[in-house]
């Protein structure tokens, strides 16, 4: 399990944009200077308001993606990040393309106030942490989940705790709903997007389709989205190897697991 308890000063991430000439990497793409490649519209669009996991290569604008769904939010959003040496990059990309406010949290630092962050982002350890000592942060206050490096769901990561606690609050929200004993307008509504180039550490077919299905099952999925090498090269990204990973069908849940929606 990572150790998140490295002592970094809290900040809220307020940097503005420059004119400094930025890399031609499409991660490192502002708003307010170009617009999302066409792929990576194309998986924004076909996201909506699902619970989905996008497969896309390292460097190719995940975080730009998340980026896009968290600017459109209404409400709070959570992005989670697996290690504390990654909070402030993915903050200040995160930052730089929404033009939200965005606040970093990790280890036993001092809690962000509630009314400065329109999104977080934090390790898994310390939101754990956070949600169980401060009612403040429950469900209720988040429209979006982001699993950045999803594929840790599938061992005993904190990524798995949490997403099992969306799912018990979901499954409990929409109980209570159904018999007319919850009228919070945005209870049981936390999107979850988890973010990965590689699905799982597993190479067989069977295995790989295991994990699927237990990604599937945890995060409560609608959908996989993947990038394919011919879309990526007309977007202008020269995609690796092949990485080793093959989703037969990826645009809907592995076999005997019923889309979410459904259920």
């Amino acid at each position: 399990m990572m150790d998140d308890r490295t002592t970094v000063p809290e900040s809220v991430i307020s940097s503005t944009l420059t004119s400094t000439s930025q890399s031609s990497s499409p991660e490192n793409n502002t708003s307010s200077t170009i617009k999302l490649r066409p792929y990576q519209q194309r998986v924004v669009n076909d996201t909506g308001k699902k619970n989905v996991i996008v497969k896309m290569p390292t460097g190719s604008g995940k975080t730009l993606v998340a980026a896009e769904i968290m600017k459109l939010a209404s409400r709070k959003c959570i992005f989670l990040v697996p290690r504390c040496d990654l909070v402030s990059q993915q903050a200040k990309a995160i930052q730089q393309w929404s033009q939200k406010r965005v606040s970093t949290f990790m280890g036993s630092l001092s809690v962000p106030a509630v009314k400065m962050f329109d999104i977080m982002v934090s390790t898994p350890v310390a939101f754990q942490c956070l949600q169980m000592r401060d009612e403040r942060f429950d469900w209720t206050l988040f429209e979006i989940c982001v699993f950045d490096e999803v594929h840790h769901v599938l061992k005993d990561h904190p990524y798995r705790h949490i997403a099992r606690g969306i799912r018990t609050y979901v499954e409990q929200k929409n109980n209570s709903k159904n018999n007319n004993d919850d009228n919070d307008d945005y209870g049981g509504k936390v999107q979850v997007i988890g973010l990965s180039a590689s699905l799982t550490y597993a190479v067989q077919k069977d295995e790989v389709q295991k994990s699927l299905r237990l990604l599937s099952q945890d995060l409560m999925l609608d959908d996989m989205i993947m990038v394919h090498d011919d879309e990526l090269r007309d977007g202008g990204y020269n995609p690796p190897s092949n990485d080793g990973l093959e989703i037969v069908h990826p645009h809907v849940s592995p076999e005997g697991v019923l889309p979410f929606h459904q259920r």
